[in-house]
């Protein structure tokens, strides 16, 4: 009897490991898989990744297909959540393949990616609606998708449970053939060059949508997508789009429109006009909207707002109006304006700036000198600032400061311009500084003097770039610096600083205990620079690599799940394995290609 109860008493301990065992694997969900095939096209313009939460495979993104072995390695992955894909992948799947064994997708991405000037790869109505059958399916994208005349589709039976599209069209047949059977909270739409205009019915079957909060038109513009070599603006009459009335974003590109029309849209928050021309009215009939808090102009002339005199003062509920891709000439309509103002000054490369879509150039300004801070000081009301790619000439440091003690700016960003270099002092200035945000991404990277007058205590955002030539000697990017400890500050992203080339360290002033967030772009790093944010920085959230950014041991990126807040860690077109993601223990960990995780 003793014999029995002693072991029982040993037991127990036995009894409990192996009930906690158990708990702990079912908190920590199934093994690894094996996902280095989905990395194996590192180094291309467009990589493959896959994205982690609590351990699991939750999303994958699959740019080429190589190797004959990856369909069958993707659809065995039933428990995902989220999938990219080019067209190209997207023809290897299939539409059948995808909705019959990934029923667990609520997010489906479908991108045009041409590899050459003949791809043209599209996604046909019969597979838009066999995708539509995937039972938690809430966002599709699809680039393009052809809207033909075709006797053999098949209607959808049922509604979708598809709460936001994204869809590039080739309008040929009517719109209803996609939106009949969906009841949208967000839709974009973006014509190609090859598609009629919108006519009354569209506008019927968009008006149909009276769950829509958000709601995105692009006109066809030349360098989106293949087609004819012109293209005529899209135009809207909002006055046939009154059933929208919980419509709270509006996003127009290449549109022709009255804004009046807008006025019919009760609950309308936030308007963004691209590169569109108003129509009938002005631009300041929108400072009559009810509603409207926020207005984006990106690439428009005071000629197409149709804007011929100042702009009053604003009596309604607006609060803030960015001006972005503009000229200093049209900015002299909006000093009168008291609402807060956000100025972009610049030109656009080719590359998704606003929105998803490419739209056209917009024009260069030549330089930033003593008159055009002037023109910028008569704004009395913009709190954010940006000089944005290729900035013709060259910026010296002073203007720099100047810009940075305008009376209300919390944001400055300089990106892609030139930092002259000269050994004169920097000017005296009757203020500090009170910026929250500051990015000088620019060529060479800000010295520690210019540093030393802009980094002020109430910063909460620093993003720096290097961008120096190489040097014979190993050098110190950070020497001379004296700024007291950024004690507020939360994200920090530092670009093209070679920390093992030249032996330097993050500033200890950059690792306060505040910071939340710390980027790494074309930087080297080794496992003292981790023991170092570690140490400073215990509270770090979210932890991520980009632009080849390299770490001398992958297996030091282990030092990461010291961090007991982590919640986020990316690792984008590094040489990082699939084995080192999962050994990761934050929530959240992304892995591959940067670019398809933005789509």
């Amino acid at each position: 009897m003793q014999v029995r109860r002693l072991s029982a008493i040993v037991g127990l301990p036995l009894l409990a490991s192996l009930l906690y065992l158990c708990l702990s694997c079912s908190e920590q969900g199934s093994a690894p898989v094996e996902m280095d095939w989905c990395l194996a096209d590192s180094g291309n313009v467009i990589s493959n990744g896959f994205e982690l939460r609590d351990g699991r495979v939750t999303g994958i993104n699959l740019a080429t297909v190589k190797d004959e072995t990856v369909p069958a390695k993707l659809l065995a992955l039933q428990d995902l959540e989220t999938l990219r894909l080019t067209t190209q992948a997207f023809d290897t799947l299939g539409a059948d393949a995808i909705s019959s064994q990934l029923t667990k997708l609520n997010e489906l991405c479908i991108r045009l990616e041409p590899l050459s000037e003949n791809d043209q790869g599209t996604v046909t109505l019969n597979d838009y609606q066999r995708l539509l059958t995937l039972p938690h399916l809430k966002k599709l994208t699809v680039e393009i998708l052809e809207l033909n005349e075709d006797r053999d589709t098949h209607p959808a039976r049922s509604i979708s449970s598809l709460e936001q599209l994204d869809a590039a069209i080739n309008l040929q047949s009517q719109l209803s053939s996609i939106l009949s059977s969906l009841k949208l909270k967000r839709l974009r739409l973006q014509l190609t060059r090859d598609s009629r205009p919108l006519d009354v019915q569209d506008l019927q079957e968009i008006n149909r949508q009276s769950d829509l909060e958000s709601f995105t038109l692009f006109g066809p513009t030349l360098i989106t997508f293949p087609g004819q070599p012109q293209v005529e603006p899209a135009r809207i009459d909002f006055r046939q789009l009154k059933g929208l009335s919980r419509l709270q974003e509006l996003s127009l590109c290449n549109v022709h429109f009255d804004p009046q029309g807008l006025l019919q849209l009760p609950q309308l928050k936030r308007l963004t006009i691209r590169e569109c021309q108003l129509e009938a009215s002005s631009f300041a009939v929108l400072l009559e909207h009810p509603s409207l808090q926020k207005i984006v102009v990106l690439g428009c002339t005071n000629e197409d707002l149709n804007l011929t005199r100042p702009l009053p003062p604003v009596d309604t509920k607006l609060k803030q109006i960015d001006l972005q891709m503009v000229s200093l000439a049209e900015l002299k309509m909006f000093a009168n304006v008291n609402c807060d103002l956000h100025v972009t000054l610049g030109n656009m490369n080719s590359e998704r700036y606003l929105e998803r879509f490419f739209c056209s150039l917009g024009d260069s300004i030549p330089q930033v000198g003593a008159p055009e801070l002037q023109q910028l000081d008569q704004l009395k009301t913009m709190s954010e600032f940006e000089l944005l790619h290729s900035v013709s000439g060259r910026i010296e440091p002073a203007i720099l400061v100047r810009l940075a003690v305008l009376p209300g700016l919390r944001s400055l960003v300089v990106d892609g311009a030139n930092l002259e270099k000269t050994m004169a002092r920097l000017p005296p200035v009757d203020r500090l500084p009170r910026l929250q945000h500051l990015s000088l991404l620019t060529y060479p990277g800000p010295a520690s003097g210019v540093l030393n007058q802009l980094l002020q205590p109430e910063l909460r955002s620093l993003s720096l770039r290097s961008s120096r030539p190489r040097e014979k000697q190993p050098f110190n990017p950070w020497k001379g610096l004296s700024v007291a400890p950024l004690s507020q500050l939360q994200q920090v992203e530092l670009s093209d600083y070679r920390f093992l080339e030249s032996g330097s360290r993050i500033p200890k002033q950059f690792l306060s205990p505040s910071l939340k967030q710390i980027t790494f772009e074309f930087c080297d790093l080794d496992r003292d620079c981790l023991k170092q944010i570690s140490a400073q920085a215990p509270r770090l959230k979210k932890f991520r690599m980009s632009g080849q950014s390299a770490i001398s041991q992958e297996s030091d990126l282990l030092l990461l799940n010291r961090f007991t807040n982590l919640e986020q860690v990316d690792l984008f077109d590094s040489d990082v394995t699939a084995k080192i993601a999962f050994q990761l223990q934050s929530r959240h960990v992304r892995i591959g290609g940067e670019e398809m995780f933005q789509w």
